[in-house]
């Protein structure tokens, strides 16, 4: 019995052994060796998988491309890049496969939703099926559900106004996540929730449970096989879901609205063997809590660069006023459109400010990237973040100044490849047109209704998880009511 108890031993030495033979070797010769990057990132990834886990990455991101360059080596197998003509080649021209990180966002083991869908052709398929719910003529039939949120809003700013006798301090970071939140239930759901009047923290813990949930199982991927840990799949999620889709059903297809939810099981009717019911509630979580926290998280930003610049809010209040001569003149989709300084402040925001930081993808071949060999296989992480900073598209990269997407700054035109918000390509998000309309419907509300104003000596340290959020959990702005 002792010899094979040796022989065990002696054989797992021997793997461990041999393992670690061929980590080293891969860390030194392989075709990844000539990337420079920390060097025991070359023969672990557990430091790399730490600093995600620890919500610093958004810092952690501009210190690695100023000791490394371009390309930087982040583990064995995974590195991270940036430059513009780099992300075009990987999410245009070659248009790269999602990285297996993504199989951990998944909120349902069998059916994917359009953002974790890896495969190439099977996405293409389903942003087809998809396509026609986020056509221009099928969102302006999302925007009476819409205004009817940013409405309340406003009913909920004035009375925070109210109770402090004329002026308030309301923390947006928050509130601007209750509003996104109500407009993404009113179009995806049937229904808002209400969280602007109610702040049912419930209903937001599920969500944001079910978000730590998928991140932990995206960062370190076989959680999956450890038994007794939590699922990906939340049942008091499911129970919702399952209770929406019934409630919807039984209604008189004369009187269905025609919003998210219904083109959804529009789409499963229409092409049962392609769209199943599983895929349905896949899209209904993930528009939930990827359209929830981007625009709730942009707007606050931007909120953030238009107070530290009062000139700049100054001509944004202008443009306002003379597009909506009186306080209740209706905030539309269609009178936001085309408002110059608006759309800049928030392109400028989406740039100094992006709350998409990086795309992950992964080679299927062997690819020369920024001048480096990269062999098939290899994590590829592609920097959006620093992309928007790069002072060789953009003169004075850290400041904020709308007006450059007017006309040329300091003899530059804006280069719309140099940031990229909303990805590019055919994995490009697409809910941008719905995200775009909401930030202009609630951005051109707050600053024609009310006088904002900076708190000061507020911290605006920010974790990285999913999205970018502040450390302290809130971002307090002071407002009274305009004429």
């Amino acid at each position: 019995m002792a010899t094979y108890l040796w022989l065990i031993l002696y054989t797992i030495v021997a793997e461990l052994v041999r393992r670690i033979v061929l980590t080293i070797i891969h860390a030194y010769t392989g075709p990844l060796s000539k990337i420079p990057g920390p060097q025991l990132s070359k023969l672990t990834s557990i430091f790399w998988h730490l600093r995600l886990a620890s919500g610093d990455f958004y810092y952690e991101l501009p210190r690695l491309f100023e000791k490394y360059g371009d390309t930087v080596r982040v583990s064995p197998n995974a590195i991270l890049i940036k430059g513009k003509e780099t992300a075009q080649q990987l999410l245009v021209d070659n248009v790269l496969k999602k990285s297996p990180v993504y199989d951990g966002f998944r909120s349902d083991r069998y059916h994917t939703d359009i953002f974790t869908e890896r495969d190439k052709d099977a996405h293409k398929h389903r942003r087809r099926l998809l396509s026609n719910g986020f056509s221009i003529n099928y969102l302006n039939h999302l925007e009476p559900a819409m205004m009817e949120c940013v409405d309340a809003f406003q009913e909920f700013l004035e009375q925070k106004c109210e109770e402090g006798h004329g002026s308030a301090e309301v923390d947006m970071f928050s509130n601007l996540a209750n509003v996104t939140a109500d407009v993404l239930t009113a179009t995806v759901f049937g229904e808002s929730w209400n969280l602007t009047k109610t702040n049912n923290t419930h209903l937001k813990e599920i969500f944001a449970k079910q978000l730590r949930t998928m991140l932990a199982h995206a960062q370190i991927p076989f959680l999956k096989y450890i038994p007794f840990m939590p699922s990906p799949v939340n049942h008091e999620i499911e129970d919702r879901l399952n209770g929406i889709l019934t409630k919807r059903r039984s209604v008189d297809k004369k009187e269905v609205k025609k919003d998210l939810l219904q083109m959804l099981i529009d789409t499963k009717e229409k092409y049962p063997n392609d769209y199943k019911e599983g895929h349905i509630k896949a899209d209904m979580i993930l528009f939930m809590i990827a359209g929830t926290d981007t625009s709730s998280v942009t707007l606050t930003f931007c909120l953030l660069l238009l107070l530290n610049n009062p000139d700049k809010l100054a001509k944004l209040a202008k443009e306002l006023d003379e597009a909506f001569t009186s306080r209740d003149d209706p905030i539309t989709f269609e009178k936001t459109l085309n408002l110059p300084y608006l759309n800049a402040a928030l392109n400028e925001s989406m740039r100094v400010m992006p709350v998409a930081i990086a795309f992950a993808r992964q080679s299927t071949e062997t690819i020369v990237v920024n001048g480096y060999e990269i062999p098939p296989d290899t994590h590829i992480s592609i920097d959006l973040a620093q992309l928007g900073r790069d002072p060789k598209y953009w003169p004075d990269p850290e400041l904020f100044i709308p007006e450059r997407w007017l006309a040329p700054y300091k003899g530059h035109e804006v280069d719309r490849k140099a940031t990229l918000p909303f990805s590019t390509g055919p994995r490009n998000c697409i809910g941008m047109q719905f995200a775009l309309r909401e930030l202009r419907l609630l951005l051109a509300m707050m600053v024609r209704k009310f006088e904002l104003s900076l708190v000061p000596n507020q911290s605006h340290e920010l974790r990285l998880f999913l999205v970018p959020t502040f450390a302290s959990k809130q971002y307090l702005v002071g407002l009274q009511p305009r004429d």
